[in-house]
């Protein structure tokens, strides 16, 4: 759906926004879950086009589902990963509901949230109290933990972590406009 939102916008052909609506009716037929692709389409739609009341409610639906979720604390076993698609998923729903002029200001606290745990477990200011020598700081500064329990650093979690900062410092501008 997103991919067809991406070339609507490049062609400005309304096939492919036809074709991305009729994937999204498709979505909101089932059952809701916590799909960060759903939530940066919901934005796309807003920015390019409009949300319905369903894709509203469905958003709604969806930040409530990953806020629920999530375990609030910073146990060691508690994935980093899993957190930052959810930081992915609440700041593009965020984004949506402020391009929308829909309540947004209540995801802020609980994207801080998410922010907070992810930066918890970063190289080389972790919570895991992993031996962290120069060279691995070097090396991969930036990285993250997959837990407390798994010293691997991956990069599907140091990219939900870019992709997730990056939308939610676009909310925070497109908020600020508003």
């Amino acid at each position: 759906m997103y991919a067809l939102l991406q070339l609507y916008e490049m062609t400005d052909n309304e096939f492919w926004l036809e074709q991305a609506r009729d994937v999204n009716d498709s979505l909101l037929a089932q059952p809701v879950t916590e799909d960060y692709g759903h939530s940066y389409a919901f934005a796309m739609f807003a920015r390019l086009d409009s949300l319905t009341q369903a894709d509203l409610t469905c958003a709604r639906q969806i930040a409530d589902l990953v806020i629920a979720g999530q375990v609030r604390s910073l146990n060691p076993v508690n994935s980093s990963i899993s957190t930052a698609s959810k930081l992915e998923a609440l700041s593009a729903l965020a984004q949506a509901f402020v391009l929308a002029d829909a309540d947004h200001a209540w995801l802020e606290r609980e994207i801080r949230t998410f922010i907070t745990f992810v930066q918890a477990r970063q190289v080389p200011a972790n919570d895991c109290n992993f031996d962290i020598t120069k060279e691995m700081k070097r090396r991969y500064e930036g990285g993250i933990f997959g837990s407390c329990d798994d010293p691997s650093i991956r990069v599907d979690g140091v990219q939900s972590w870019i992709n997730g900062l990056t939308a939610y410092l676009e909310y925070q501008g497109l908020a600020g406009e508003k």
